[in-house]
């Protein structure tokens, strides 16, 4: 064996490391007191090299050094017999051969252990790691992840947990668990719900039942129908509710689905003419010329704002309007929502306080992620465009009505109006609301490798039927303040608008005194135009129940955001289409009879007026008595029947369940189930699994 160092000096031994440290421990025969107790201070090591801290134990020694040169591809067994003499062969020769290893390599001046160590302390490192810190910290200066608020948030998301969210508890929930099996016997220790650790995904994920919080699970919803099922017609109540946290066919976890609103420019066709000019009045969306104006870190506010006041002028002349987006109510701002997804997007910074003179500390797309800074900048750069006799208005929320309806005022003083943004809203907004007899132009400026097109109120030639519906038809597919269907695009929908007669369903939502059940009627209608359902179908829950069953016979995996929305959903969804509508007519209604309710100060969707899924699934419970039900039977306490899969519950021997009478269920068809049940589909990772084993049993 290797002789074993020490820092005070050379300790050859040749026993293995076990039989070493054994002997050690009888100090009186074998070591000296002060020896061992050096040892147990960390000085039993090898110095391999002549560099900083290369200081090993002698067991890393024995593996790095010595066993490295042992190794076999393979193992030692690899293509030889694993008899004892073979292995004592092998072990006895292992000082042998790592000898003739190590000469080979000084021989060949090879070495297959040489590696550089603590590169981490050279000093370009060293140099480099503190100009990375330097980076973090300057920005963690202007970016607090941690505000100052008295409940637990989501850096994430954004999500504000309220009093029953105790994560950030854990210790102190788990101590107070641990202290009440003190003194008890397995038999004895009951742990309630109350005890869990509620994390912040709970916010979205539980619902009430009998005033105590449930967490939903898609996964664990469809195994309890595929349990609590007594027929078909059962079935398809179930799917009444969404059978999620939220309706996935109009929310996601960020919010409200989001579509690609760019696409729909698609279905405009800009204009190849020259148009003139000369005497034309310019509307610019301020939102467009915050971020189009483009400036560094370093500068100071009053250099930036002459960057503003330099581009109008150069671009369009001095006939320009500036239409800015307002930020003070977000209590009446249906926008708010969509404000704070964007800014989670990118790193929100804090409040900055600056002043004219101040340097920039932060770069231009973080400083607007920050809707306090906006503001603030929008309020600053007003004062400077109106001095320089630029007119400036701003919209008490969304600025787009006020956008177009400057733009209009600007054509009948000037006969040439020019609208000037990226938002397809206002192309939408001017199709809609110019009059028939004037044509209003509306200029997308290009970037990178887009070129600058210029379309007009009449560009929406190519589909006639929805020229007059287009703020519907935007709404109804997703746009800021409403929810995309999954799947479904604008393009497609105008397509099967332009084709079908569903004009009366649109007509509605244009109407100031439609009313919330003629609403619900005309909306599903379009809705499962949409979805593509035949005309005799006219409750999209019985539609939706259809689609699952059709999916489960053609695919093998179903998504729940594939299906249409439930009733519930779809009537929220459709208040808001009509609420946003009317905002972009010029009418005004109250947000919070129309699909919104004001949470904190800020007016929130309503996703859905429904629990997640019907009581009897998220309250379902599978008791394991032994020796019958009784009145301790946790089944009974909460007033439900036992299922199939309680543990001693075989129908005919339990008293508290409902024997099904249907004269063609068969004995098969139960044990069938039975098996089913018990089946480990529950430890796949896929809800497609559980709704295509579900629906192998719509027919019991």
């Amino acid at each position: 064996m290797l002789p074993y160092f020490h820092a005070s000096g050379h300790l050859p031994y040749a026993k293995s490391a076990h039989l070493y440290l054994q002997d050690m421990l009888q100090l009186d025969e074998v070591i000296d007191p002060s020896v061992y107790r050096r040892f147990t201070e960390g000085f039993f090591t090898v110095r391999r090299s002549d560099k900083l801290s290369c200081g090993t134990s002698t067991d890393m020694i024995i593996e790095q050094s010595m066993m490295k040169s042992m190794k076999t591809d393979g193992g030692i067994s690899r293509g030889r017999s694993t008899k004892e003499s073979v292995i004592s062969k092998w072990v006895y020769g292992m000082h042998a051969m790592n000898t003739v290893c190590d000469e080979l390599e000084v021989l060949a001046n090879v070495r297959m252990d040489t590696t550089d160590q603590h590169v981490d302390a050279s000093d370009s490192r060293v140099k480099k790691d503190a100009k990375d810190i330097k980076k973090l910290l300057d920005w963690f200066s202007s970016h607090d992840p941690f505000p100052e608020i008295n409940k637990i948030l989501s850096i994430a998301s954004g999500v504000v947990g309220d009093d029953k969210i105790n994560c950030h508890k854990a210790r102190e929930v788990g101590i107070a668990s641990m202290s009440k099996m003190t003194g008890q016997t397995f038999n004895h220790i009951k742990l309630k719900r109350t005890d869990k650790v509620l994390p912040l995904l709970a916010v979205s994920s539980t619902v009430k039942v009998h005033d105590e919080e449930v967490p939903i699970d898609p996964v664990l919803l469809f195994q309890r129908m595929s349990v609590t099922k007594t027929f078909e017609d059962e079935i398809e109540t179930f799917f009444a509710y969404d059978l999620a946290p939220y309706p996935l066919s109009l929310f996601d976890a960020a919010g409200m689905r989001k579509t690609m609103k760019s696409a729909l420019y698609d279905c405009f066709q800009s204009v190849n003419a020259e148009v003139d000019c000369t005497n034309a009045a310019y509307v610019i969306d301020g939102g467009y010329l915050l971020h189009h104006v483009v400036w560094d870190r370093e500068e100071t506010f009053n250099v930036i704002f002459e960057k503003y006041v330099q581009y109008l002028p150069r671009h369009y002349g001095h006939t320009v309007t500036v239409v800015f987006d307002g930020y003070s109510d977000t209590t009446k701002n249906i926008k708010a929502a969509e404000q704070r997804r964007r800014a989670t997007k990118t790193s929100s910074g804090t409040d900055i306080m600056f002043d004219e003179f101040m340097t920039v500390p932060v770069n231009q797309q973080h400083f607007f992620a920050n809707i306090n800074n906006k503001s603030r900048f929008i309020s600053m750069l007003s004062n400077k465009l109106t001095a320089e006799n630029i007119a400036v208005k701003q919209a008490p929320n969304d600025a787009d009505v006020v956008i177009i309806e400057t733009a209009i005022e600007q054509f009948n003083a000037r006969n040439t109006a020019i609208v000037v943004g990226e938002d397809v809203d206002l192309l939408v907004l001017l199709t809609a609301r110019t009059p028939s007899d004037k044509i209003i132009y509306f200029l997308k400026p290009g970037k990178a490798q887009q070129r600058t097109e210029i379309y007009s109120s009449k560009s929406l030639s190519a589909y006639p039927k929805c020229q007059n519906f287009i703020l519907f038809l935007h709404a109804i597919t997703g746009c800021d303040t409403t929810s995309a269907m999954f799947r479904r695009g604008k393009n497609s929908v105008l397509k099967l608008f332009e084709k079908n007669d569903l004009i009366d369903c649109a007509k509605v939502f244009t109407e100031i005194n439609s009313s919330p059940q003629i609403l619900i009627t005309k909306g599903i209608r379009f809705l499962l135009a949409v979805y593509g359902a035949p005309k005799k179908i006219d409750c999209i829950d019985t539609y939706r129940y259809l689609t699952f069953v059709k999916n489960t016979q053609n695919k093998k995996q179903v998504q729940l955001s594939c299906l249409p929305p439930t009733s519930a959903s779809a009537t929220q969804h459709l208040f808001r289409v009509y609420y946003q509508v009317q905002t972009w007519q010029g009418n005004e209604l109250n947000p919070e009879d129309w699909g919104w309710k004001l949470i904190n100060n800020t007016l929130e969707p309503i996703r859905t007026l429904l629990p997640p899924a019907p009581e009897k699934l998220l309250n379902t419970i599978f008791c394991n008595c032994k020796k019958g039900c009784t009145a301790k039977c946790g089944c009974k306490k909460v007033g439900l029947q036992c299922s199939p899969a309680c543990t001693n519950c075989q129908g005919v021997s339990c008293s508290n369940v409902q024997l099904n009478t249907r004269e063609e269920d068969s004995c098969d068809q139960k044990n069938e189930l039975k098996s089913a049940i018990i089946c480990p589909v529950a430890g796949k990772d896929s809800i497609s699994l559980l709704l295509l084993f579900l629906s192998k049993f719509l027919t019991l």
